[in-house]
């Protein structure tokens, strides 16, 4: 199958060789485009003209920046023999990176594709601790974000040759756990380095118990917990930021423990994996014990709307603290659903499934916890 959707990492080499004081200087009509499109009063129409005449091909390839170079190189190559659809811009979050990003669009469309702009958050080389934490963690997310709007990885091509060497390195990486190929372009070579996916695989077993963690730090951005509350074998996924209370330690999600979140949702989409659902349901049941308010109508519910789940118990109220508000996780076969009230008291509840193998499993944990959990 060949893909039709590009997803472009972008610097800002087009600036820098339409900028040029020394040969090759670029032609008389891109520079004055440029100057329309770094005009306030023209910088939309610029931006658009700048695009559709870099479109219209022959030029020096050192005057086009290196993604438009790129692509051009992948076309000599025979390496998108199918019809492109969709050219997926992710640029930094800069106003020269707002501008490269634009006109691309704009050329991207006078191709005859679509063109998507994703200007990712946090991806500012002035913050070099909100680029690493933010941005690429951003950055990885579009990528996947696109392999599920194509509707699979083998519609998915990654050109990581614009933006700095860390944006080019995190896509790589990005594209091996998702199965992409990854094309690159270096400025002395006429030809991409295609890099096809790997035989690598990943062990998601951390997942099957601490998904909702991973997926509320993804969410909310950090989270303190007390120290030694976080699994060894999720450490190396998370980034440890200092906390100011004692006793506490601040979390967050890793560049790369996002690659392996997006890594699991491309191996375990709900729509492939979820279990069928139980033909004889019964609701969940109750032991004649004290429970927060609005437990009862929280653990219904989750039944009521999750067909994959028989039945549910409610289990032993022990370990206080631990109990997360709205967590979900695998624990001796049972789907253990945790919730807490306003005034921190919290109870169990354990459902039986229709789940019989690790794939299902893990599909139906991420289905639960994207419509219930809150982590």
């Amino acid at each position: 199958m060949s893909p039709h959707t590009l997803f472009l990492t972008v610097g800002t080499s087009l600036l820098g060789a339409l900028r040029r004081t020394e040969p090759p200087l670029a032609p008389e009509p891109l520079r004055e485009a440029l100057a329309r499109a770094t005009s306030p009063d023209t910088a939309v129409a610029g931006a658009r003209a700048l695009g559709q005449l870099l479109a219209q091909g022959g030029w020096d390839e050192r005057q086009v920046g290196a993604e438009i170079a790129s692509v051009q190189a992948m076309e000599r190559g025979g390496h998108l023999p199918g019809p492109l659809h969709e050219v997926c811009l992710a640029v930094s979050d800069t106003d020269d990176g707002r501008l490269v990003g634009a006109v691309l669009a704009a050329w991207a469309e006078a191709r005859g594709w679509r063109a998507r702009l994703e200007v990712i958050d946090g991806l500012r080389p002035t913050e070099p601790a909100t680029f690493a934490r933010v941005g690429l963690r951003g950055l990885v997310r579009a990528v996947g974000e696109a392999v599920r709007r194509a509707g699979g990885g083998e519609f998915v091509a990654v050109v990581a040759t614009g933006g700095f060497k860390a944006q080019v390195a995190t896509v790589a990486i990005a594209g091996q756990a998702l199965g992409l190929t990854v094309y690159n372009l270096h400025e002395l070579f006429p030809h991409v380095i295609a890099f096809p996916p790997m035989a690598v695989s990943f062990d998601f077993a951390p997942l099957l118990t601490h998904l909702d963690l991973v997926m509320a730090l993804e969410e909310e951005g950090v989270a303190q917990l007390p120290e030694g509350a976080v699994p060894p074998a999720l450490e190396p996924f998370l980034a440890h930021v200092l906390a100011d209370q004692p006793g506490q330690a601040l979390w967050e999600l890793a560049p790369i423990g996002q690659i392996y979140l997006e890594a699991f949702r491309h191996r375990f989409p709900p729509s492939r994996e979820l279990p069928p659902a139980a033909q004889d349901r019964k609701p969940p049941t109750f032991r004649d014990d004290h429970f927060p308010k609005g437990f009862r109508e929280h653990a219904h519910r989750v039944w009521e709307t999750t067909p994959q789940l028989v039945t549910g118990h409610t289990v032993t109220f022990e370990g206080q603290a631990s109990i997360r508000d709205r967590a979900f996780y695998w624990h001796d076969g049972f789907l253990v659903g945790e919730y807490r009230d306003r005034d921190g008291f919290g109870a169990r509840m354990a459902y039986t499934t229709t789940a019989t193998h690790e794939g299902q499993r893990l599909a139906l944990l991420a289905a639960v916890l994207d419509r219930w959990g809150r982590g």
